[in-house]
């Protein structure tokens, strides 16, 4: 019986550590959209490790699609430099090599 229990717990403090594990790792996926000095940012994160980008300006749209890996509190697209990201509920932010801030709102 005590074995049993025993096998039981371990079962659920996996299961507890796999689902916080997924929340964490996929709290950037979802649609995001910000703006910088006129230009109109939109990005799609998507469960699978791929995005889609795209930048508005002055009405004209331009796209483009790859691969990003979030770990850590760091973004990097296409396997490029990281840069640091932080999401506090609706809002991501985050500074590149140049320190350069973009600010999205989740929609």
């Amino acid at each position: 019986m005590k074995r049993a229990v025993k096998i039981v717990s371990l079962m659920l403090v996996v299961a507890t550590l796999a689902v916080l594990a997924v929340s964490c790792g996929s709290s950037i996926v979802g649609t995001w959209e910000g703006e910088v000095l006129g230009q109109k940012f939109s990005y799609e994160f998507k469960k699978d490790g791929t995005y889609k980008c795209t930048v508005t300006v002055l009405g004209v749209s331009s796209s483009t699609e790859g691969k990003y890996e979030y770990k850590d509190g760091k973004l990097s697209l296409d396997g490029g430099a990281a840069a640091e990201c932080k999401v506090d509920g609706n809002t991501l932010e985050f500074v590149n090599s140049s320190s350069i801030s973009l600010k999205l709102t989740k929609k």
